[in-house]
């Protein structure tokens, strides 16, 4: 699920954890700027991390 209508980041977690959500990804204008995304378990509640574009698939694979 993807959710574009903005909010504060407090905001767009709470919705990700709400509808169940394992993961949280974040693209913002640092994540695109370094070809990288950030992942967030929302499970573990650990700290994001941020992952290059191509390493994406086998990090999510680690969360699951």
């Amino acid at each position: 699920e993807m959710n574009l209508g903005g909010g504060s980041f407090k905001q767009q977690f709470k919705r990700a954890d709400k509808t169940g959500a394992d993961i949280a990804l974040i693209i913002g204008e640092d994540e695109i700027a370094n070809n990288t995304i950030s992942i967030k378990s929302m499970q573990s509640g650990e700290q994001q991390k941020s992952v290059k574009r191509k390493d994406l698939l086998d990090r999510i694979n680690q969360f699951l």
